[in-house]
């Protein structure tokens, strides 16, 4: 079988309606970061699933967002700390149970679904690139959450592209510019009731002038999707990603 070599053109060529993301699977339907959220995300007819990652103690890359089971379980550790069978006991235990990443590659690639891929360090990214690889999934974001991380990926020689995740009072701009992010990604959820507003004419000028497409932060209020929607995004990232696909879908024409 020849070597698989993603194209990361298609963020540069996406047309129509944003992406429906759905943040940590459709997570507002079931537990996040499990394979039930991920199903369901496919379901309501999500194009990518934003999935988070960590490493086990034995360097297994699992589905799971905390950095210890203290929410989950009531137990302290670091997910770094303990196995990936004493983490899938913990999490099954609880009714919820983290998947192996592996678990969740073979999944979208059964599926057609894309992965935006929010690795909690880079040792954990290398890890589910090599998997993503290995399963030929092609449609990929890679998620980072400083402009280190961002450039540390970037000249690692990803063989994704890398989104740079920007909190409020940060430019974006000037950030990716620093750390040579290929797509912006503004988590601005917090702003307000209408948080779509900061995106306005002079941010898309800024962003296709650079060649930066972007993806908004995760969503579910109906009228500032509607808004989103109308916008030049590459994607939104919604735990109902149901609000987000409904909008990519051909509209029923009478005969």
């Amino acid at each position: 079988m020849t070597a698989f070599v993603p194209d990361r053109r298609w963020i540069h060529d996406h047309v129509g309606p944003p992406l429906s993301i759905a943040h940590r699977g459709a997570s507002a339907h079931a537990p996040d970061n499990t394979l039930a959220a991920f199903e369901k995300a496919h379901e309501l007819g999500a194009d990518m699933w934003e999935v988070d990652i960590r490493l086990t103690a034995d360097g297994v890359p699992v589905a799971f967002h905390d950095a210890d089971l203290l929410r989950l379980s009531g137990d302290p550790r670091k997910v770094a700390d303990v196995s990936a069978d004493e983490l899938f006991a913990l999490t099954a235990a609880s009714g919820r149970q983290a998947p192996d990443f592996a678990e969740v590659a073979r999944l979208a690639a059964k599926t057609g679904a894309g992965i935006y891929l929010d690795a909690k360090e880079n040792r954990a990214a290398s890890a589910a690139i090599d998997i993503l690889i290995a399963y030929r999934i092609e449609r990929v974001i890679i998620g980072a959450n400083t402009p280190e991380d961002c450039a540390e990926r970037i000249a690692s020689g990803s063989s994704y592209p890398v989104s740079l995740l920007v909190g409020l009072g940060a430019d974006p701009f000037e950030l990716a510019g620093g750390c040579g992010a290929e797509i912006v990604h503004p988590c601005w959820e917090r702003a307000g009731d209408r948080p779509d507003l900061l995106l306005d004419e002079s941010f898309f000028r800024t962003a296709s002038r650079l060649g930066l497409p972007v993806v908004t932060w995760h969503e579910e209020r109906a009228d500032v999707i509607a808004a989103l929607v109308e916008m030049p995004l590459l994607g939104i990232c919604s735990d109902t990603p149901e609000q987000v696909s409904q909008y990519r879908r051909p509209k029923h024409v009478a005969p």
